[in-house]
């Protein structure tokens, strides 16, 4: 993992270097005008891109090492609005929906894959929702300063790196043999499989890099990998320590579940071995859990007569006053 994080904030930094080497370049040459001399709202390369995306998601922690996340990724969607500040800077906001999940017990080709992992029999899947507020920053200049957007290059790198919040909801599959045997989803959070209600939020901190080519002098396509460090080590559910199951005979738990919660807590006697003894290692809780989305976008930018218009009428409702009528 920090293999990967080490190359975001590499790349993070590198496209913010290029990108103030670009600009005093453009400057010096005489190919951006003066902002004193036009004044800021006058720069055209201001405005608001919306985009809608697709993907997919992955996360690492106890239930997925780092050689097999990626095969454990999940669907992932995303809508969101970016505003330009000017030719490089960005600041956009997204919501988004997001799938991750994992397994002790892997299989290839219809065999199990032995791990150190295989005995424990923990498997999970969480549908997730997501909300971040970020700063994006083009590593090249869209466009001069005096023109629109729509004239931008037609291929830029950009960097991410904003701030928001995650809930998650890790859930796994179970047949209950001492009720009506039938298999169902369990949502863990509820059933403190470690002696522990931990909470539904957590929040995130999320770096990352992009590429986007332009389609048309309102569309744009994108595809970028960020990765987001959370504040929680139980996006699985999976943290600490085994605990006695006569935890679960007085824990606040619905009563018919609390049998459900002791079975879930130690899952080896399903595949026939002992149960583990109380405080005996379940997970690893010295570091948090973390997960990263790969996704592709289509991005409209509203076109800048458009958008003036809007600011325009905006102004004119803001101020405008009404005269009196005499007769």
């Amino acid at each position: 993992m920090n293999k990967y994080v080490l190359f975001l904030v590499g790349a993070f930094f590198v496209g913010v270097t290029t990108t103030v080497a670009q600009t005093k370049m453009l400057i010096k040459r005489g190919h951006t005008k003066s902002k004193k001399f036009y004044g800021a709202s006058h720069d055209k390369s201001k405005g608001i891109t919306f985009s809608a995306g697709l993907g997919i998601a992955s996360y690492f922690g106890e239930l997925c090492e780092t050689g097999d996340c990626f095969q454990e990724s999940r669907p992932q969607l995303s809508l969101g609005a970016r505003y330009r500040f000017n030719s490089n800077i960005s600041a956009r906001g997204e919501v988004q929906w997001y799938r991750i999940g994992g397994r002790d017990r892997r299989y290839k080709n219809g065999e199990l894959v032995k791990t150190d992992r295989t005995n424990r029999n923990l498997s999970f899947r969480s549908d997730n929702y997501e909300v971040t507020a970020a700063f994006q920053i083009d590593v090249l200049p869209n466009t001069s300063f005096y023109e629109s957007y729509d004239k931008r290059r037609p291929f830029n790198i950009y960097g991410i790196f904003g701030v928001g919040v995650s809930a998650y909801f890790p859930e796994t599959y179970y047949m209950d043999k001492t009720g009506n045997n039938e298999a169902r989803w369990y949502y863990l959070r509820e059933l403190q499989t470690e002696g522990k209600k931990y909470s539904v939020f957590t929040p995130i901190l999320l770096t990352g890099i992009g590429a986007r080519a332009k389609v048309s002098p309102s569309i744009d396509v994108a595809v970028e990998v960020a990765y987001r460090f959370t504040n929680t080590d139980y996006l699985d559910d999976v943290s600490g320590k085994n605990i006695d199951k006569s935890y679960f005979e007085t824990a606040n738990i619905p009563n018919d579940k609390r049998h459900i919660a002791a079975a879930l807590s130690d899952r080896r006697p399903e595949i026939g071995l002992p149960a583990l003894n109380p405080g005996t290692i379940r997970g690893d809780n010295s570091t948090k859990d973390g997960y990263y989305i790969i996704g592709a976008k289509v991005e409209y930018s509203m076109p800048h007569k458009k958008y003036m218009g809007i600011k325009k009428q905006r102004m004119l409702k803001k101020y405008r006053r009404k005269v009196p009528r005499y007769r």
